[in-house]
C-alpha cells in the first residue's frame, strides 16, 4: 500500500518533522506492505523547505512557494510523471494520503485566494487519473471504523483481483472468484453482479488484457458504492436461504431479527454476517463458508 512518507514518521516535512500516525501503524501495519513516498522532497524541494501553497491560474493548479513565488509546479510534475511510471510495476492495492497537503490533499488542500476553495493536492491528483481504480484515503478517513473497514474492504478486493487477474490467468479461476464474491456485489450493485456474469461468461474467449480491465473496473466501480441497508438484507436473506431449513425454531427467529436489525448500521451488519458465517460454519454449508461477503477481517478485532 503506498503512503505518505510523513505518516509513517519519516523526517520529510519542510520543517524537517513528521505526522507519524499511530492509529496506521497500528491498524494497517501488520496486514499491509507500506510502500511510503513525500512528492516534494522526492522532487527536489529539499528538507527544511520552504512552504507551498495551490494557487488557481485560469483553469490550472499551481503549486508556489510561499516566501520566494516560486513556481514549483514543473518540478512537482516532472517527478509525478517518473514516480507514476514506476508505481505501475509495484502492483498497489490502496494508498492513504496526508490532508491538506498541496501534493498529496485528497479534496481538501485548500487553494489560495479563496476560503472556501479545495482541491486534490497535485500527486493525489495524477495518481487518481492514472489508476482510477485504486483505493484512496486520507488519513482523516481513518478514524472511523466504518470509513476504515469501507477503505479496507476496497483495499482487499483490489489485492485479490490483482492476485486473480495476473498474465497466466484462468477462466475456471475467475468463474470461482465471482461466485465466491456473489453476495458482496449483490449488495453493493446487484445490477454490476449481473453484468460481470454475463462478462464473466465470455472470459474464455475474449481478450485477456481486455477482460481483465473490464471486470477490475467494473469490480471495483461495485466495490466503492455505499449501499443502503436494503440491499444489504436483502443480500443476507439470500445467504439465509441455504441455511434456514437446517435451523430449529427459535435460531431461525434469531436470524431473521439480526438480518432486519442489519437495515440500522455497520455494527448490526456485522452481527449478522457473523451470526449467518457461524451458522454456515456448524452446518458445513460450503456456499456460504466461501463467501468473501461474510468473511471477517484482523483489523476489525
Amino acid at each position: 500500500m503506498g503512503v505518505s512518507a510523513c505518516l509513517l514518521g519519516e523526517p520529510v516535512r519542510y520543517d524537517g518533522g513528521h505526522k507519524r500516525h499511530e492509529g496506521l501503524l497500528r491498524d494497517l501495519g501488520g496486514h499491509v506492505e507500506w510502500l511510503p513516498l513525500c512528492p516534494e522532497a522526492e522532487a527536489g524541494l529539499g528538507v527544511p523547505r520552504e512552504t507551498i501553497r495551490l494557487e488557481r491560474s485560469e483553469d490550472n493548479l499551481r503549486v508556489i512557494g510561499t516566501e520566494t513565488g516560486r513556481d514549483w509546479t514543473p518540478a512537482l510534475e516532472s517527478w509525478t510523471e517518473r514516480r507514476l511510471d514506476e508505481l505501475e510495476q509495484e502492483r498497489l492495492s490502496g494508498f492513504v494520503l496526508k490532508a491538506r497537503s498541496p501534493s498529496c490533499g485528497l479534496g481538501s488542500t485548500p487553494v489560495s485566494g479563496n476560503a472556501q476553495a479545495v482541491s486534490d493536492g497535485l500527486f493525489a491528483a495524477a495518481l487518481g487519473a492514472r489508476f482510477p481504480d485504486l483505493p484512496r484515503l486520507e488519513e482523516a478517513g481513518l478514524e472511523t471504523a466504518e470509513q476504515r473497514d469501507r477503505f479496507l474492504d476496497q483495499v482487499f478486493a483490489r489485492h485479490q483481483l490483482r492476485r486473480l487477474l495476473r498474465p497466466n490467468w484462468r477462466a475456471g479461476d475467475v468463474v470461482d472468484f465471482h461466485a465466491q464474491h456473489k453476495l458482496l456485489l449483490m449488495a453493493h450493485s446487484p445490477e454490476t453482479y449481473e453484468e460481470l456474469g454475463r462478462l464473466v461468461a465470455q472470459a474464455g474467449v475474449m481478450a485477456r488484457e481486455e477482460f481483465a480491465a473490464r471486470y477490475t473496473d467494473g469490480f471495483m466501480q461495485a466495490a466503492r458504492t455505499d449501499p443502503p441497508g436494503g440491499r444489504h438484507v436483502n443480500a443476507l436473506m439470500h445467504a439465509a436461504g441455504y441455511i434456514t431449513g437446517l435451523l430449529d425454531r427459535a435460531q431461525r427467529e434469531r436470524l431473521v431479527q439480526r438480518v432486519e436489525e442489519a437495515r440500522e448500521g455497520e455494527v448490526a451488519l456485522r452481527l449478522a454476517k457473523a451470526l449467518i458465517r457461524d451458522f454456515a460454519q456448524r452446518f458445513g454449508v460450503a456456499y456460504l463458508c466461501r463467501q468473501q461477503y461474510l468473511r471477517d477481517f484482523p483489523w476489525r478485532e
